[in-house]
């Protein structure tokens, strides 16, 4: 994601988007069908994941060479089955679920982390502006999916490890991100006042500055995790992620490619599953700009 796309989603900082009179909310989620459909396929998505323990689910383990590359409804298959004989539809499940804890712990992390370097570098400006954004452009000379890349080399292969390396190459942005939205408020009138009646710098930030652009952030947040899910599964697609036999939206293409001809369903049901949840979570993030940026407010998609 570039420095760019992070300034389109946090300048101006939006507020809440007021609605006309008798104008409820589903009234306005059925005036954008897109962003209905987007939460329904992120909901849909999440929630089997979640309640994959729960479900009537083979064994995402489970080998059965004889019925190898079945296709959808064959052998008892829904979705048919890999070059081992398992279960597409449990590995999807399961690899689906271990793809959005990863990235939503990742982003998490980058977002606190980062964050908080945004928080203070724009609330303080001059000297603690310079010194922490001229480290958050040392990170973000490398490109990143280099970066994470060597890290996870230099960590060794693993989630956890692809964990970290996804945290750490994501800062930069959430940083930048964050200082942007603060540039915008720290001179408002309601922060002067704070700081007229005595407020501390801690109370201004957590109280006044952090509330005012939480809208923007949380957009950014959105559109981020999408990118996120694909850089959890290009790791695991090189081997530097999820390890076998674990489940993962990555190691299913990867391990799908090779029969791309004689059975293309095993690399084409992960590859549809992280392009929808990738695309709903971009017009999630997409409608949620729209709902909190009064200028879009009468925009419809």
């Amino acid at each position: 994601m570039s420095e760019a796309a992070v300034s389109a989603v946090t300048l101006p900082v939006p507020r809440a988007a007021t609605t006309g009179p008798g104008r409820s909310r589903g009234r306005w989620l059925v005036e954008r069908p897109l962003l209905t459909l987007g939460l329904a396929l992120v909901f849909i998505m999440v929630l089997t994941a979640a309640l994959a323990p729960l479900l009537p689910l083979r064994d995402p383990n489970a080998t059965a060479p004889a019925r190898r590359l079945a296709g959808a409804g064959i052998s008892g298959y829904l979705l048919g089955s890999d070059q081992l004989g398992r279960d597409l539809l449990s590995r999807l499940v399961w690899g689906a679920r271990v793809s959005m804890v990863v990235a939503a712990v990742a982003a998490a992390v980058a977002f606190i982390f980062g964050g908080a370097i945004g928080l203070v570098a724009g609330f303080y400006g001059k000297i603690v502006d310079n010194v922490l954004m001229r480290l958050i452009d040392i990170l973000m000379a490398f490109p990143y999916v280099l970066l994470a890349i060597a890290l996870v080399a230099a960590l060794g292969p693993g989630l956890l490890n692809a964990l970290i390396a996804i945290a750490i190459v994501n800062i930069s942005f959430y940083a930048r991100g964050v200082r942007a939205a603060v540039l915008v408020v720290r001179r408002a009138a309601f922060i002067e006042a704070s700081r007229a009646i005595g407020a501390s710098d801690a109370r201004i930030l957590l109280q006044e500055v952090l509330p005012n652009i939480a809208p923007p952030l949380l957009v950014f947040l959105t559109l981020n995790l999408g990118a996120l899910i694909v850089e959890t599964a290009g790791l695991s697609f090189i081997g530097l992620g999820a390890q076998p036999p674990t489940a993962d939206l990555g190691t299913m293409l990867a391990d799908g490619r090779q029969f791309m001809m004689t059975a293309p369903h095993v690399a084409a049901i992960p590859g549809v599953a992280v392009l929808a949840l990738v695309w709903g979570l971009n017009l999630v993030g997409d409608g949620l700009r729209d709902m909190l940026d009064p200028t879009l407010a009468h925009t419809t998609r």
